[in-house]
């Protein structure tokens, strides 16, 4: 089985990848886990396909995190190899990329992949994020304060790491609550 995450939002396609593994995890324990990142080591292709091939007594699953796999191309026969891993139920890829897939790599966004989008967020969804962070961390937000930081977000088209680091101050900040427009 395949799981593709990507799109510019590092924050929230992270929270996304460690919710998946934790997940994972949760339902097999005992699963042999591996992360291979191409980009970084290009020759550790012969090493994730020797861990996805091999059989084991004591990994019933496996679970393989692959970055930089765009980077490899087809050089090494990547494409046709997780094509043939897609529809397994033993062996668990989650391909985690910033930018969307070249053409050759666009199986990774038909089924039986899952795919999951991260692009900035619209105006709309960044109210709808801001309301769960701050809610997340505990900070009372007055309408006014919550279309401040909206409107100033929305126009910078930043990633929501930034959003998360501002709520976080807000709530060591020791502001009274609910925070005000003006705080």
């Amino acid at each position: 089985m395949i799981t593709f995450l990507y799109g510019s939002d590092s924050y929230r396609r992270l929270v996304k990848f460690n919710e998946l593994v934790a997940a994972f995890r949760l339902k097999h324990p005992n699963a042999a886990f591996k992360t291979f990142d191409f980009e970084e080591n290009p020759e550790s292709w012969p090493e994730f396909r020797s861990f996805a091939v091999q059989n084991s007594f004591f990994d019933e699953y496996k679970l393989g995190v692959l970055r930089g796999v765009f980077s490899l191309g087809d050089g090494k026969g990547i494409i046709d190899f997780l094509k043939k891993l897609a529809d397994s139920d033993r062996f668990f890829i989650y391909i985690v990329e910033e930018k969307k897939p070249a053409k050759k790599f666009e199986f990774l966004l038909e089924k039986p992949v899952q795919f999951q989008k991260f692009d900035v967020l619209t105006r709309k969804e960044l109210a709808a994020f801001i309301q769960i962070e701050a809610l997340r961390l505990n900070v009372s937000l007055e309408p006014g304060a919550e279309t401040q930081l909206v409107n100033y977000f929305a126009g910078t088209n930043s990633d929501s790491w930034q959003i998360v680091r501002e709520l976080e101050k807000i709530s060591l900040a020791g502001f009274p609550r609910p925070i005000s427009a003006d705080n």
